[in-house]
């Protein structure tokens, strides 16, 4: 069954604890790094690596293309954590399941994510490997995390899901693809 709400924010907040205890410096962004992305997390500088395996709670992911490692280090001279692999709601995992590692970030202090993902899609003018910005989406899954009993201490009820893909962060993203 479902975890009771309280017993998720002790387990995510025991994952956090532990990642804590192994890292100097905690990261105020995270970056999930999608199919094929997984690479840059050895990228990062002076960095800690940890195995989802070794991470209390953590799910892993049974998906090729993704590690299932968190690694924070820096790169540009900023502290960030780096999600390479996670687990996915088509593998038969539960919305608390697949969210888990984003609400083990907040509680580390994480305050800006950013999601990549491989994508299909419909534009003829994209080659394979083209970059691009999302500004929004259409959840046709079922399945919403907001759904259920709610805990504040992972964040409002219902947040603004008005612009949920920050303007600010889309257009820096926009200079760079």
């Amino acid at each position: 069954g479902v975890p009771a709400v309280s017993v998720l924010y002790e387990q995510a907040a025991e994952a956090a604890a532990y990642i804590r205890a192994r890292i100097t410096t905690a990261p105020d962004l995270a970056i999930v790094l999608g199919s094929g992305l997984g690479d840059f997390a050895g990228t990062l500088q002076d960095a800690t690596s940890l195995s989802y395996a070794e991470i209390p709670h953590w799910p892993a992911s049974a998906v090729v293309g993704h590690e299932g490692r968190l690694v924070i280090g820096t790169v540009g001279g900023r502290c960030i954590a780096a999600l390479a692999g996670r687990c996915h709601l088509y593998e038969g995992h539960r919305v608390e399941t697949v969210t888990f590692g984003v609400r083990v970030l907040r509680l580390l202090g994480v305050a800006t994510l950013v999601l990549t993902n491989a994508a299909g899609g419909i534009n003829t003018a994209f080659g394979e490997g083209t970059l691009m910005v999302i500004d929004d989406h259409i959840n046709l899954s079922g399945a919403n995390p907001l759904v259920g009993a709610n805990d504040e201490r992972f964040g409002p009820r219902f947040p603004d899901m008005s612009e949920i893909y920050t303007p600010a962060l889309r257009e820096i993203g926009r200079a760079h693809v």
